[in-house]
């Protein structure tokens, strides 16, 4: 009789041993345990655009899932002014609410950005008027004109300059504020924001 119910108890016990290795195996991580996600996924949203309002893409984009492809400043002027004035007004306010599910997570904050879509819209009105101003300083038609009646290249390109200039000037007119909320997984140790089409979007300067 003793002999069964020790056989038994080691049964039992080798069974839970097991069932414990299985399980480990299943939620391990390297050496984090995804049945319990360590830090805060409110702390890691609030440090990657602490990098990215910072300047240190590379640092923001190692928080992110897949890793954020490297922005590169346009050689082009136009689109170099632009991304400059973008890259400066990006601006998160914190966290305001966060819900978590295991190993996945949600942050939603207010996110501030510039509306490049609204920055440039009209603004041939504005080149249109800038070139007007330049026929009328002109001392010859050959200044501004070619010999077919149009606009000389370099005369339309300043002019283009010239009207976006004067609108980034007042960039803050066109900064919009949305929610943006984020999702994150727990991964390798840490929570990583996932780099979908909102967030994305939203840092281009689209609609969140």
């Amino acid at each position: 009789m003793k002999k069964r119910v020790f056989a038994r108890l080691m049964y039992i016990s080798a069974c839970a041993a097991l069932l414990t290795a299985l399980l480990l195996g299943f939620f391990s991580r390297g050496n984090a345990l995804l049945l319990f996600p360590q830090g805060s996924p409110e702390e890691s949203a609030d440090s990657f655009f602490r990098a990215l309002e910072g300047g240190d893409y590379a640092a923001a984009s190692a928080l992110c899932s897949p890793a954020l492809s490297a922005e590169k400043r346009s050689e082009e002027t136009d689109a170099a002014l632009v991304y400059d004035a973008l890259c400066v007004s990006r601006h998160w306010e914190g966290s305001e609410s966060s819900s978590r599910s295991g190993s996945t997570a949600t942050v939603t904050g207010r996110f501030t950005v510039l509306d490049t879509e609204a920055l440039t819209s009209g603004l041939k009105e504005e080149v249109t008027a800038q070139l007007q101003q330049r026929v009328a300083a002109a001392r010859e038609n050959a200044e501004v004109y070619t010999e077919d009646g149009s606009y000389r290249d370099e005369v339309v390109m300043d002019a283009w300059y010239s009207a976006l200039r004067q609108r980034l000037s007042h960039a803050e007119d066109y900064y919009v504020t949305r929610n943006l909320t984020l999702t994150l997984h727990y991964r390798s140790g840490q929570w990583l924001i996932e780099s979908n089409e909102e967030l994305l979007l939203a840092l281009s300067g689209g609609a969140a």
